[in-house]
C-alpha cells in the first residue's frame, strides 16, 4: 500500500516545473490519514517506504530523494541530485542541493545551505546562515568549508582554520569550551555558542571519517 498520493488539483510552478501537493494515505508520526503535506515533482522524490515525509510548504524536485525517516518541512527546498536520508530534519528556509547528502541524525535549519558534494552526517546541525560545500568528503577527504559565520571556517584532514587562526583538530575540540569572544572576534555570547556548536560538530565528523578510514586501511593490511 502506498503511504501517499499526489494531489493533481493542488500544484505550484517552479520555472516551468509542476510540483504536486502530497496527501498521506496512512498514519505517520505527526500525520493522520488524509493530511496534506508539502510539494514534490514526482514519486521519485519521496520514498513510499519508511517514515520519510515532506510537510508544510517544503518542496522536493529534480532528481532529489527523501528517504528513511527523514523530515523535510517549513519552506525548505531539496533539489538537484541530493539525498536526504536516515532520521534527518531539513526545515525552516534551508536548502539542500547539488549532489549533497544529509544523513544520520543531522539537521539543516534556518537559512543554511548544503550544496555541491557535501556530506552532513552523524548528529551535526547546520543552521543560521551557514553554507556547507565540498568537492568530496568520502575516503579521499577534501576541505569542509563553512561560510556565513562570523569568520569563514575550513576543516582539512589535520587542521581547523577559523579566519586567520589555525588549530589542530583534537586541539580545537579541547579548546572549544575555552573559546571566548576576545579570542575569536565574536561580540555576542549567543552567537559564540551557536557558531561554536556548528564548528565542533563538523570537527567531530571529520575525526570520525579519519577514524573509519584508518580502520579500513588497517583491515586491508
Amino acid at each position: 500500500m502506498k503511504k501517499y498520493e499526489l494531489v493533481k488539483e493542488d500544484t505550484k510552478q517552479y520555472f516551468g516545473t509542476t510540483l504536486y501537493r502530497v496527501r498521506y494515505l496512512i498514519d505517520l508520526p505527526g500525520i493522520k490519514t488524509g493530511d496534506l503535506g508539502g510539494y514534490i515533482e514526482s514519486e521519485k522524490n519521496l520514498s513510499q517506504d519508511g517514515g520519510a515525509r515532506v510537510r508544510g510548504n517544503a518542496s522536493v524536485r529534480d532528481n532529489a530523494s527523501v528517504r528513511g525517516n527523514s523530515i523535510v518541512c517549513g519552506n525548505s527546498i531539496v533539489c538537484g541530485n541530493s539525498i536526504v536520508d536516515g532520521a534527518t530534519l531539513v526545515e525552516d528556509n534551508s536548502v539542500v542541493t547539488g549532489y549533497a547528502v544529509v544523513t544520520g541524525y543531522a539537521g539543516v535549519t534556518g537559512n543554511a545551505r548544503v550544496s555541491d558534494n557535501a556530506i552532513v552526517a552523524g548528529e551535526i546541525t547546520v543552521g543560521g546562515n551557514a553554507i556547507v560545500r565540498s568537492d568530496s568528503i568520502c575516503k579521499k577527504f577534501h576541505s569542509i568549508n563553512i561560510v556565513g559565520l562570523a569568520y569563514n571556517v575550513t576543516i582539512t584532514d589535520n587542521n581547523v582554520h577559523i579566519g586567520c587562526k589555525t588549530f589542530k583538530l583534537k586541539q580545537a575540540l579541547e579548546l572549544a569550551s575555552k573559546w571566548e569572544s576576545t579570542k575569536l572576534g565574536y561580540d555576542e555570547a549567543e552567537e559564540i555558542e551557536a557558531e561554536k556548536k556548528i564548528i565542533v560538530e563538523a570537527i567531530k565528523f571529520r575525526l570520525y571519517q579519519l577514524e573509519q578510514l584508518s580502520k579500513e586501511e588497517g583491515d586491508r593490511l
